[in-house]
């Protein structure tokens, strides 16, 4: 009975490693910032800003405000990307599960002893947001 349970909890662990290293090498390739800059001014979207306000801000408020500015965003782009790019790709299925993951983990940490935990949700966030701001672009729908 114990050797299951640790058998259970080692595969747990090792399952979510390999889901959050997958989705640290779907971000780490090379996507055209510059497209995904571009989808963000046309449509007015804040993600662009995140980096900068992650690195000035220091109240915890006032991450609460950027969380759901990248959760708008997030709304936004999901939207057409249905539309511009139809079907979801693994990569895209991937993404949509880590920014739900770190929108929990965000939740979280929020408390101002694990603020740089929540700092780095937040810019995971925004990186996925660029991810998907370049996937359009490069659909031909900007």
């Amino acid at each position: 009975m114990t050797s299951s349970i640790l058998i259970i909890v080692i595969s747990s662990v090792l399952l979510v490693y390999w889901f959050r290293y997958t989705c640290v090498l779907i971000l780490g390739r090379n996507y055209c910032a510059e497209h995904a800059l571009k989808v963000a001014s046309t449509i007015r979207l804040n993600f662009p800003q995140a980096e900068t306000t992650l690195q000035t801000e220091r109240r915890a408020y006032a991450l609460d405000s950027l969380c759901e500015s990248l959760e708008n965003d997030y709304r936004i782009l999901t939207e057409l990307l249905a539309d511009a790019a139809g079907e979801n790709s693994i990569e895209r299925r991937f993404l949509t599960m880590d920014f739900k993951m770190m929108r929990i983990w965000y939740g979280l940490t929020k408390t101002s002893r694990n603020l740089p935990r929540s700092r780095n949700a937040l810019m995971e966030m925004s990186s996925i947001l660029g991810y998907f701001a370049a996937e359009i672009a490069q659909s031909g729908a900007f």
